[in-house]
């Protein structure tokens, strides 16, 4: 089976994908099941795997570089909101940690991939894990500042 373009999403629409994949499996299920009848028929992937490679690692970079701008931030707004001890930086620290841990166990430890990652359940897989690990990354990030 040769790898085929997925529908397109919008962030909106993948956060709600997200929340009902948590709250609501069978509705989730149900968009799963529409989405999948259509894939045979989806056109095939661009043969150009480098650029494929080049656009993964900007997109990872520009997510990193978000991270690291947004737990900045909160340690320049917690430093003037609320006495700094460390107390604090160790528990921003420590959740930070879990949560970069927590995405890589859940992506690592329970592969799932039988289609590409075109299938809703494979997409949903990824964008949960990126968003652990932004929000790991930021919490590090500002753990440290």
């Amino acid at each position: 089976m040769t790898a085929r373009v997925p529908v397109h999403l919008s962030n909106w629409d993948k956060l709600k994908l997200i929340w009902l994949a948590m709250f609501n499996p069978a509705e989730f299920e149900r968009i799963e099941t529409q989405d999948s009848k259509g894939l045979e028929t989806r056109p095939k992937a661009d043969s150009s795997r480098v650029r494929s490679v080049r656009t993964s690692y900007f997109q990872s970079l520009m997510l990193v570089v978000s991270a690291v701008f947004v737990g900045w931030v909160v340690a320049m707004v917690a430093q003037h909101t609320w006495p700094q001890t460390r107390v604090w930086a160790t528990g921003f620290g420590a959740v930070g940690t879990a949560l970069l841990l927590w995405a890589t166990v859940a992506v690592k430890g329970w592969e799932l991939g039988s289609f590409s990652t075109v299938t809703l359940g494979e997409r949903l897989n990824i964008w949960i894990f990126r968003f652990l690990y932004w929000m790991g990354t930021a919490c590090l990030i500002a753990a440290l500042v």
